[in-house]
């Protein structure tokens, strides 16, 4: 079963990467995420919920990869 961590966990680091970009690309790594929280953990997941303007709806990514890609030049305000 899954057993998500507690929420914003890699907040900076999404935020120094992604905001005021139209697309970005967030590594799954430790080094960029800072510290694993789960290391005994073999599956993760990584889930991003991010909005593309000020007033979008949320939107959410998830990726069990090497990296996350946000792309909001498909979305419109």
């Amino acid at each position: 079963p899954k057993s998500p961590l507690h929420e914003n966990n890699v907040l900076s680091a999404v935020s120094t990467g992604c905001n005021g970009k139209i697309r970005c690309s967030i590594p799954i790594t430790p080094e960029a995420l800072g510290q694993d929280p789960a290391p005994n953990c073999r599956t993760k997941e990584l889930q991003i919920e991010y909005r593309c303007f000020e007033f979008d709806r949320p939107w959410k990514e998830t990726s069990s990869g090497k990296q996350l890609d946000i792309d909001c030049s498909q979305r419109t305000p």
